[in-house]
């Protein structure tokens, strides 16, 4: 049991990320499948299921993940302006990627978002959320 215990506290941000990052997938993958289901096009989808999920994932990434404590607004609106940029941005290219795969090449859009939920945005936000975001000094 030591070596799981000592692999899970070695390694808890990563674990701890990966399974926000699977609730705000799972969040953001069941609002696309549900918005497409309801014959919104693929950019309308895609905006609202990534908003909903950003929401959520800024909270969850800062309490659960990074355990960022500043939360007067002189720490918290910076850090939340770079989060929000840095999904922007993982967004932005994630609806390029949908709409070449989906609309250009006809493939599934369900299949087409989980893959590029987790080549952009799971893999990308991690990078950005560590690295621009809740930067410790």
């Amino acid at each position: 049991m030591k070596p799981i215990s000592s692999f899970v506290s070695r390694h808890r941000e990563v674990l701890t990320y990966l399974m926000v990052g699977g609730c705000t997938t799972a969040l953001s993958w069941g609002i696309f499948a549900l918005a497409i289901h309801l014959n919104a096009g693929t950019l309308a989808a895609n905006n609202i299921a990534n908003a909903i999920a950003i929401l959520f994932a800024f909270f969850a990434n800062k309490t659960l993940v990074f355990r960022s404590p500043l939360w007067a607004l002189r720490h918290l609106l910076p850090e939340a302006g770079k989060f929000f940029a840095s999904r922007l941005l993982t967004h932005i290219l994630e609806t390029f990627a949908l709409l070449f795969l989906i609309d250009i090449l006809h493939l599934n859009p369900i299949l087409m978002k989980a893959l590029t939920m987790a080549l952009i945005q799971i893999c990308g936000n991690y990078v950005l959320s560590k690295w621009v975001v809740f930067v410790r000094k």
